[in-house]
């Protein structure tokens, strides 16, 4: 199960890792460059997921691919930074008519950027498109300025880099209160209202869980429309983005998770989204992706028909002891 799976993991876990408590971050700063030679010491990582402009641009695509080739890493993906003070009030929903073009303008461009750096993911997480306060926004113009940006995105890669694919990360809030692209069941809705091929989901471990969703079931409904392209995995308590590292804390719908995206045959990037304010990055890594190795393993060791019967009437107690003879012995 999951034999054909690469795993990744964003650069924004070799920042210092700051928070509103300690600005300046809880380790040492480091140059984007020396963050992938970093990356390079993490076992059986393959990739790294970039951001644009902030930490891979025009002036410095050089520098970066002498620390990929130093590190041997490839750019699994290359995410557009929309997310900034920048865009306080929004990217693609701006009420500012150049901020929302600015917006577009390098969303596109980072789908050239995958393309040029050999990556067929172009990720779009708005974090700033949504709002705070009854009343604030007009959501149909929201919704118009929101899907129509989207739109365009898709268009120009269709055009110009038809090998690169949009993945949309969706997200219940932070660092707006209520997030445009808040769940699965928008998410899919955007795409099929844009229906090109190329526009999908990235789907986020810990995000289904603050807001709510069972992150397996949420796999299957995505691959339903085809519309999962990428994974990230990491965890959390279930009320805020903790981004924890995966596995130490929902280890039964961790496995559920992995359970389905094996039976969709899932063969993209697992891409870690985690955030060590506290610990060691490299061993952060480490575990998250021996976790998941693990339990991709021991799923192969499942009582499947027991399993399938148990689920067939929805047998509760019957599924866990499915389960149960894979966890203990």
């Amino acid at each position: 199960m999951l034999k054909e799976v690469r795993f990744a993991v964003g650069i924004w876990a070799f920042t210092p890792c700051a928070d509103r408590f300690e600005p300046a971050g809880y380790k040492e700063s480091k140059t984007v460059p020396d963050q992938i030679r970093v990356a390079g010491k993490v076992k059986d990582l393959d990739g790294i997921i970039l951001q644009y402009p902030t930490g891979l641009n025009e002036r410095n695509i050089d520098e970066i691919r002498d620390a990929l080739k130093e590190s041997g890493l490839t750019v699994a993906q290359v995410d557009a930074n929309l997310f900034s003070r920048r865009f306080a009030k929004g990217s693609f929903t701006s009420p500012d008519e150049k901020i929302r073009k600015e917006a577009k303008e390098i969303a596109k461009n980072v789908v050239k950027m995958a393309k040029e750096m050999g990556s067929k993911q172009a990720g779009l997480w708005l974090g700033q498109d949504g709002y705070d306060y009854p009343f604030q926004v007009n959501y149909k113009e929201m919704w118009d300025r929101e899907i129509n940006g989207y739109r365009q995105v898709a268009e120009y890669a269709r055009d110009n880099a038809p090998d690169v694919k949009i993945c949309i990360e969706y997200k219940l809030k932070e660092p707006r209160n209520f997030m445009t692209t808040a769940t699965v069941g928008k998410t899919v809705a955007i795409c099929q209202e844009i229906g090109l091929p190329n526009i999908g989901a990235t789907i986020d471990f810990g995000h289904c869980l603050m807001g709510q969703e069972s992150p397996a079931e949420s796999v299957m409904f995505l691959d339903r429309y085809k519309r999962l392209f990428g994974v990230h995995i990491n965890d959390n308590y279930g009320y805020w983005d903790d981004d924890l590292f995966f596995g130490s804390l929902n280890t039964i719908k961790a496995l559920e998770f992995i359970y389905c995206l094996g039976k969709v045959n899932y063969k993209g990037w697992i891409g870690l989204d985690i955030f060590p304010y506290r610990e060691d990055v490299v061993e952060a890594c480490n575990i998250s992706i021996q976790n998941f190795k693990d339990m991709a393993e021991v799923l192969d060791r499942l009582p499947e028909k027991n399993l399938i019967k148990a689920q067939s009437r929805q047998d509760a107690i019957e599924a866990y002891r499915a389960v149960r003879k894979i966890l203990f012995r």
